[in-house]
């Protein structure tokens, strides 16, 4: 994976820095593309798309924080990149 290439897995410093990547850049991209793949699927105007994703963006974030930094921490000490999907 491109982390794997720029970060090297063995520091101890990966963990966590592979977390708040994941946790900020990635996850907010996927989340604007989700909210407004889902808006514009349920036939809404491009407006309303725009306001859903402003106004459900940081609810569906902070969502996210309760649940995937724990897995995110499992996944980047335990399972070997090899075996990731």
């Amino acid at each position: 994976s491109l982390q794997d290439a720029l970060i090297p897995t063995a520091a101890w410093f990966a963990p966590p820095l592979k977390l708040v990547i994941d946790q900020t850049i990635y996850v907010s991209f996927y989340n604007v593309i989700f909210l407004g793949c889902c808006g514009l699927l349920s036939l809404n105007s491009p407006s309303r798309v725009f306001t859903d994703v402003r106004e459900k963006f940081w609810p569906v974030l902070k969502a996210g924080w309760r649940l995937w930094p724990f897995v995110h921490i499992l996944t980047y000490t335990v399972i070997p990149t090899s075996h990731k999907l």
